[in-house]
């Protein structure tokens, strides 16, 4: 196959023909160097070699005589961490280890030379100290130029927006459905570099969370769309409508469950309304029960207000009050003019208590200066000459005396029937202020009365006015869920021709699928990726047969290798370059496992003496096949036994 335009032909492809316009991964990694401090003169402390095609790097073979651990825990995760994190990712590995490795190597560093369409880049990020400003790239083909003094060095993240641009910008107009924006170039470097604790059980499954590689795990239909993206199966106009059909199924299922929350609230709405109004309702569709309730609450409320309107206009009400009114001034007026009598009274009584005191001369001189009001004096004067014998009582102060006595009696007789007509009009007073106070409670517990009805009526009405919305509501989120519906499928029914082009380029992957399989698994066995709005599916011809294992780790090797098969053919854009950590440790059968090796060597073989346009790196404790376990597939060999053999050459 020498171009694109043959990749789609309705006849099977038996023979691999990788693409002629796809000479290189699109990334690639050419070396790995650890080093103790970032010197120019610095040796390594490791540097490991890497090529295009078969990358193998295995553990030794443990002996009889052996104790302890030989192909465990010496750094195979770890140098894949350490690729994945000179690649972008946050963390080279737990919080734990990224410790231990600090204390022992505190001013350690990671290198790594990258290819990047066609450009070299060197990359140095620390693992003594977990400081990302210290992480340094520059655009060089050579690790140690990185280490000069005047080395015109950029920040990392110039590097990973490189990464971004030859990666994923072209994805950029394409939202992930539950992400809810673009893909990231660190997404996709975690489907091509699986984490090995996520055991290869699912496709769509690239990292566990609690290795702390800083990258989350994706929804699975997010992941399908990334693969979907990559393999170039996902047309713009589709990615659209995926989205569209995302934000549908998000807006129906919100829809849904307020339509549930307003029917429950409808149906207690309803009981409310039917028991306080009294309504039967039964054969009430509930547009018209809606309205019905309405009216009948809205003249509730009238009526209510009505009647506290009429409470205030009482007119035995009114005439109480007016009677209050005169009973308290009739008292008023009785006690002002009892208060008259006996102020006169105590006149009456002082003058004549003075009279009493008074001596009978003196008495008699003054009368005579008032009877006779004569310039002469009193021994001059015979009507001002006193002629009474002393000790006699003058009988004009007497008779003033005795005509006093008589008007006080009067006065005390007035002010006793003043008092008894007092009593009595205070009695009028307060039979008249008790009504009052009966009437005023009565009228109180009444009125209450009246407006707790009122703010209940009111209540309804709300409640109604509540009911009548909430089905507007309903019916305006049902209709429009509706039209949308029938937008996407106007939508889906214009995109035929893209969809023949989707389904010729699926069928092409799946040639490679089956490929995959009938190399690793066996000839019998024929698989289908599908792929439709839900996301990416695979299936295989009688499932039944082929026993518990191919459900986890052999499909999704598979999938992964029929991509970068597919991919090395010319479909797509998938940078060609995989990291596989331990698969065999997955589960993965012995012999399915060897095969694996095989049909990687095998993918190589097609290119003759040309360099592979692809860079796969894979990790085993199980030694691959003895013709594989060997330069220039074997790049590098760890061993447990002793601390050369560790890949930081310290233990932890």
């Amino acid at each position: 196959m020498s171009d694109t335009k043959s990749l789609f032909n309705d006849e099977p492809d038996e023979d691999f023909l990788p693409a002629n316009d796809r000479p290189n991964p699109l990334v690639w990694i050419r070396r790995l160097v650890l080093v103790e401090q970032l010197n120019p003169d610095v040796k390594p402390l490791r540097e490991v070699e890497f090529r295009r095609g078969l990358n193998i790097v295995a553990t030794a073979r443990p002996d009889d005589v052996t104790d302890g651990p030989v192909g465990h825990n010496v750094g195979k995760t770890l140098l894949t961490r350490l690729l994945r994190y000179c690649l972008g990712e946050q963390y080279f590995a737990r919080e734990t280890v990224r410790a231990a490795i600090g204390r022992a190597l505190s001013a350690a560093h990671v290198i790594c030379e990258i290819c990047v369409d066609g450009t070299w880049w060197v990359v140095s990020r620390p693992i003594g100290v977990d400081r990302a400003t210290t992480a340094r790239c520059l655009a060089s083909d050579s690790w140690r130029s990185i280490l000069t003094e005047n080395a015109n060095t950029e920040r990392f993240s110039r590097f990973s927006e490189v990464l971004d641009q030859v990666t994923i910008a072209r994805y950029s107009e394409t939202t992930l459905p539950h992400a809810n924006r673009p893909v990231r170039w660190i997404e996709l470097l975690a489907w091509l570099s699986r984490d090995q604790y996520c055991r290869y059980r699912h496709p769509l499954e690239w990292r566990a969370t609690w290795t702390e590689s800083g990258t989350a795990d994706l929804h699975n239909e997010d992941a399908s769309v990334l693969i979907r993206l990559v393999m170039d199966m996902l047309d713009d106009e589709e990615g659209k409508l995926i989205q569209l059909h995302k934000q549908l199924l998000d807006s129906k299922k919100a829809t849904m469950s307020e339509v549930e929350r307003i029917e429950r609230r409808l149906a207690q709405a309803r009981g409310f309304l039917q028991e306080r109004l009294n309504m039967e309702s039964e054969a009430l569709s509930d547009d018209l029960f809606g309205g019905i309730a309405r009216e009948k609450a809205k003249q509730l409320v009238k009526d209510l207000q009505q009647k506290l309107v009429e409470l205030d206009d009482d007119r035995d009400w009114q005439a109480l009050l007016d009677e209050v009114d005169q009973a308290k001034h009739a008292v008023a007026r009785k006690e002002q003019e009892i208060a008259t009598r006996q102020a006169d009274r105590q006149t009456a009584e002082g003058e004549k208590k003075q009279q009493e005191s008074a001596s009978s001369d003196d008495l008699a001189q003054s009368l005579s200066v008032l009877a006779n009001p004569c310039p002469s004096a009193a021994e001059d004067c015979i009507f001002k000459r006193s002629t009474g014998k002393p000790g006699e009582v003058d009988p004009l102060r007497q008779m003033r005396i005795e005509e006093l006595t008589r008007h006080l009696q009067r006065l005390d007789q007035a002010i006793a029937g003043l008092q008894s007509e007092l009593e009595a009009l205070k009695e009028c007073r307060d039979e008249a202020l008790e009504k009052l106070r009966n009437l005023s409670n009565l009228r109180r517990d009444t009125e209450r009365r009246f407006r707790r009805d009122l703010s209940v009526a009111e209540a309804q009405v709300q409640e109604a006015e509540m009911y009548v919305a909430s089905l507007t509501d309903i019916q305006k989120a049902t209709g429009s869920l509706a039209r949308i519906e029938r937008k996407i499928e106007e939508s889906r029914n214009t995109q035929s021709s893209a969809r023949e082009l989707i389904a010729s380029r699926t069928k092409f992957l799946n040639r490679h699928f089956s490929r995959a399989l009938h190399s690793l698994i066996a000839q019998s066995v024929d698989g289908e990726i599908k792929l439709d709005m839900r996301g990416l599916h695979l299936s295989f011809g009688d499932e039944s047969s082929l026993g518990e294992a191919l459900a986890t780790s052999e499909r999704v090797l598979s999938l992964d290798i029929a991509c970068l098969s597919a991919a090395i053919c010319g479909l797509g854009f998938l940078p060609r370059f995989t990291i596989h950590d331990s698969p065999r440790e997955a589960d993965l059968e012995p012999h399915i496992y060897a095969r694996l090796f095989r049909y990687l060597k095998s993918l190589e073989d097609a290119f003759g003496d040309c360099e592979p346009s692809f860079q796969y790196i894979v990790t085993t404790t199980t030694p691959p096949p003895a013709e594989l376990n060997r330069r220039p597939f074997l790049r590098l060999e760890l061993d447990g036994r002793s601390i050369d053999g560790l890949l930081l050459r310290k233990r932890f």
